[in-house]
């Protein structure tokens, strides 16, 4: 078998061309190497050929349907992870997704928001943590860290997303308000992750220029340089990265698989980037990076001192 490298590979068979290039933009979006097929056939013949992280199949297809190509791929390697694209949520089609092992129906007329959400959960599922954490012994901890010790509902929340990523390769957004209680984050993860013991190289974006930022962090065209090399085999914080200048955003973007491969990255913000995003003071690219996995702190959180 053949794989796409870094990039998360994805495989989507649709009939509907239209449907096709929507899902292929949101794919793109997400940093993944996407193959096209429109029938079953030509899915079959190209997974035969490919190692694949995701599968996309439309249901109501010729001459086979998604279902049948679906069972086919499991048949193959019953631990791929596959989504079904349909208009037709009947009963036949929500039976196999809950017993032949479909992650999740996805509903036509696509929504690109909702297809992102989806599609950011199925990667996480396919390539998700690298070293498990014992969850009793990560629990532990938490108990023994101020910021994270309490019953309410928002805190069991943050534990919960903290046990999740804790292990993750993906880049962590950690959003809210509190720079201290972020940082803290941040630091919990480091020491108790599989970076624990590795350094830990916490950028301040806000405080830096942009010449600062292009002759320590990341030059342009995307060469590392001294902060990037420093975190390799550790942790790497972008802190207030919306201070961050768009230039320096899209060539961290176009990095960030093979940055992502060598170190952990934990991403703080105070704001919420979706706004950014709208107000056109994130990268699209970089945004959707930064956004795959994330801890949110709503305001008020009854965080411990």
């Amino acid at each position: 078998m053949v794989s796409s490298g870094s990039k998360p590979a994805v495989l989507v068979v649709d009939d509907s061309e239209t449907d096709r290039e929507i899902i292929s933009i949101v794919c793109d979006a997400l940093g993944c190497h996407v193959d096209l097929a429109s029938d079953g056939l030509e899915a079959l013949k190209l997974y035969n050929g490919k190692s694949y992280d995701l599968v996309l199949a439309d249901y109501v297809m010729e001459p086979m349907n998604g279902i049948y190509v679906v069972s086919r791929i499991k048949e193959a390697n019953p631990d791929a992870v596959c989504l079904i694209v349909t208009g037709f949520p009947n009963e036949d089609v929500r039976r196999f997704a809950h017993e032949g092992g479909v992650f999740d129906l996805i509903t036509k007329p696509i929504q690109a928001q909702e297809l992102k959400e989806t599609l950011r959960l199925a990667l996480n599922a396919s390539q998700g943590a690298t070293e498990k954490v014992s969850g009793i012994a990560l629990s532990n901890r938490m108990d023994n860290c101020a910021l994270l010790v309490g019953e309410g509902t928002e805190i069991r929340k943050i534990r919960e997303q903290i046990a999740q990523s804790i292990s993750s390769q993906k880049p962590l957004l950690i959003a809210g308000p509190g720079s201290t209680v972020k940082g803290e984050i941040a630091r919990f993860i480091h020491r108790n992750g599989p970076q624990a013991g590795k350094r830990m190289v916490e950028v301040s974006c806000v405080a830096m220029e942009e010449s600062a930022l292009r002759y320590d962090l990341i030059a342009e065209g995307g060469a590392w340089c001294s902060l990037l090399r420093q975190a390799e085999g550790g942790t790497l914080v972008l802190d207030q990265i919306l201070s961050l200048p768009l230039d320096v955003q899209k060539d961290l973007a176009a990095q960030f698989e093979s940055i992502s491969s060598k170190m952990q990255v934990l991403v703080l913000s105070d704001d919420l980037l979706e706004d950014a995003l709208e107000e056109g003071r994130i990268d699209d690219e970089f945004y959707f990076k930064v956004t795959m996995d994330q801890i949110h702190l709503p305001p008020g959180i009854p965080l411990s001192n």
